[in-house]
């Protein structure tokens, strides 16, 4: 298999998942040395890496929204209607709390991507 091809390869097991002992030894078996190996596979990592980061502030920046919905609907509620229809309020409180779930899904994969496991083209 020409080098290329190798690489492409190892970059779709690193994507889907796969570990970064798994990814070497394919390389390697591929007749590629053991110190270039690491080196591709360590690249590889990054990109992985830097892709579920910008997943995860895509989530943060979905959550923050949706988390400030319940509350300044509270506040227009009161002001204009003087009461909260209970309801429709419950309906923006579960947005908001599926809001503060993307908040600290996007925090974990920005700060820790490797922590995510699986498919990082699924994010």
């Amino acid at each position: 298999m020409d080098r290329d091809q190798v690489e492409i390869e190892a970059r779709a097991k690193t994507f889907w998942g796969d570990s970064r002992e798994d990814v070497i030894k394919f390389i390697m078996m591929q007749g590629v040395n053991a110190a270039e190996a690491t080196e591709l596979a360590a690249g590889l990592f990054v990109e992985r890496a830097q892709i579920i980061r910008s997943a995860g502030i895509k989530k943060v920046v979905i959550g923050i929204p949706l988390i400030a919905l319940p509350i300044v609907l509270w506040f227009v509620f009161l002001a204009t209607i003087h009461f909260v229809p209970v309801k429709l309020w419950a309906l923006t409180l579960m947005a908001g709390i599926y809001g503060m779930y993307c908040l600290f899904k996007g925090l974990i994969m920005f700060f820790s991507p490797n922590s995510e496991p699986g498919d990082c083209s699924e994010k």
